[in-house]
């Protein structure tokens, strides 16, 4: 496996993470059920919303996983029942997770995501215009955080 663990990467990934609010508005879910309503099928965006926050907020375990990987030097198998239990990942999802962590490319990427997620959102909230300079500058992470 090969990932580009690159200060970038933080930015990019927080990106993403922002993408569907971004082009959605801040109740993407609604869109999604009016699409899928045509279409004859049922989507609770209440659900979906809940579903998704509880995902990022779940996510950390992951960031906890890796520092108890390489910080901690716990065992694989103490890490993937870490994720089971506070991650609520499935036993083959845990397995995958772990494997990743592991692996030394990846190692500064596992918190791009949660990060990314934290400082791109408050640097797009802080002021108007800020989205679209994340997609149109190249900015750092010390320019998300000044």
């Amino acid at each position: 496996m090969t990932v580009a663990s690159t200060p970038e990467s933080l930015v990019s990934e927080g990106l993403a993470q922002l993408a569907l609010e971004a082009a959605l508005g801040p109740s993407p879910y609604e869109m999604v059920a009016d699409v899928l309503g045509d279409l004859g099928i049922r989507f609770d965006p209440d659900e979906a919303q809940a579903v998704h926050e509880a995902e990022l907020d779940l996510y950390a375990a992951v960031t906890d996983a890796a520092f108890m990987i390489y910080e901690d030097g716990l065992p694989e198998a103490d890490v993937a029942t870490f994720l089971q239990t506070w991650g609520l990942e499935s036993q083959d999802r845990s397995a995958r997770t772990v494997r990743f962590i592991a692996d030394p490319s990846a190692r500064a990427y596992v918190p791009a995501y949660p990060e990314g997620r934290r400082l791109c959102g408050a640097f797009a909230a802080r002021a108007p215009g800020n989205f679209s300079r994340l997609l149109t500058e190249q900015l750092t992470t010390a320019d998300l955080l000044g």
